[in-house]
């Protein structure tokens, strides 16, 4: 039980893993499928069911188209109601398929786990081996053959990939081919012109010859050029006011000596206060 529980993580990690991956790489890829086919015919009875099986090979050239060349067949059923009678022979197809990834075009691309798409394609059918049938139990109108012989054919369906890993995945796939008249050895009349076989087939799809894609270069940091700053413009600052000139005060004079001498003694203007000495 542990190692169930071990293997389901594992591939739940590769799963989430691989989502996260979104960078597309055109590359080949190949299947083989193997399941059943249906060829349409007068019962409801399962007793038309045959093994089918088909493998290819591709190239996917864009996320939503591809182009691949499709090889299957095993065998298919007829079946005479008037006799309950059974019988089988064998077919090979081979055609030319356009797929259209349906989450691609709608959502864009992205590496996604689930990936349905649609298939259509023309291509050319072999039928042979045709020994079973009982040709005397086959009416005038029907389409007896017993040889090899080649119609053309034309297909559609629908399938899924699930995708395990980059390069692996799991493919299922329903598609009907367009078949000539004649295919089982009958003749529908008025009510069908074509005979119908379907398929069911699951199988693996291996990628390869995928180009990686580099890396992009992580863009240069812008940049920035710093713009000059302006210089600073000088401060002017106003003259200093000139100082005043002091005032220039002039001491008066000293007065004059008064003189004690007599008046016809003293010098001239002296006031008599200067006395001469004898």
């Amino acid at each position: 039980m542990k190692k169930i529980f071990a293997t389901i993580a594992l591939i739940a990690l590769s799963l989430s893993a691989f989502a996260q991956k979104s960078d597309f790489a055109p590359s080949w890829y190949g299947y083989v499928k193997g399941g059943v086919g249906y060829t349409v015919g007068e019962t409801t009875d399962n007793n038309l069911i045959t093994p089918g099986a088909a493998l290819g090979l591709g190239y996917q050239m864009s996320p939503v188209f591809g182009l691949r060349g499709d090889l299957s067949g095993i065998q298919g059923k007829g079946y005479l109601p008037a006799y309950d009678e059974g019988y089988a022979f064998n077919y090979g197809q081979l055609s030319l398929d356009a797929t259209l990834d349906i989450r691609n075009l709608l959502g864009g691309y992205k590496q996604r786990v689930l990936s349905p798409y649609l298939l259509a394609g023309i291509g050319g059918n072999l039928r042979f081996n045709n020994s079973e049938v009982n040709a005397g139990h086959l009416r005038a109108e029907d389409y007896y053959w017993d040889k090899a012989t080649v119609s053309p054919a034309g297909r559609a369906g629908i399938g899924i990939d699930i995708n395990v890993t980059e390069n692996l995945a799991i493919v299922a796939e329903v598609a009907t081919n367009l078949l000539s008249d004649g295919f089982n050895s009958k003749n529908g009349g008025a009510e069908s012109k074509f005979d119908h076989q379907y398929q069911a087939l699951v199988g693996l799809k291996f990628a390869f010859g995928k180009k990686k894609v580099a890396a992009p270069e992580p863009e240069p940091a812008p940049v920035v050029k710093e713009e000059p700053k302006p210089e600073p413009k000088p401060v002017v600052l106003p003259p200093a006011p000139k100082p005043e000139p002091k005032p220039v005060v002039t001491p008066p004079a000293p007065p004059a000596p008064r003189c004690s001498c007599r008046a016809d003694g003293c010098p001239a203007g002296a006031g008599g206060y200067f006395r001469r000495s004898y």
